[in-house]
């Protein structure tokens, strides 16, 4: 899950304030984003589709937008019916 810290760092890489940030995400305001955020090296506390949504926009910010889609439909191809707790796909490091 993603930290304060990272939910503050991915705000300021895409030069947004908290107000923008939340409205991109459906908030009701930008005190949930102050919250978040405050919470430092502790779980941001973000929804987990909240989380989700973040995570696949900011890898089409960075253009890794196709790269995603590819593990993804990889990943969706041989999901098991059973599956217990959320999909989960890791992107391969930038260089």
């Amino acid at each position: 899950r993603l930290t304060g810290a990272e939910v503050r760092f991915i705000r300021k890489h895409l030069r947004f304030r908290q107000a923008d940030l939340a409205r991109v995400l459906n908030m009701a305001n930008h005190s949930v984003v102050s919250q978040w955020e405050g919470r430092e090296d502790g779980a941001a506390g973000m929804e987990y589709n909240t989380e989700v949504l973040l995570r696949v926009w900011m890898a089409a910010k960075v253009g890794m937008g196709e790269q995603l889609l590819e593990l993804l439909e990889a990943t969706l191809k041989d999901l098991s019916p059973a599956l217990n707790g959320p999909l989960e796909v890791e992107l391969p490091r930038a260089a």
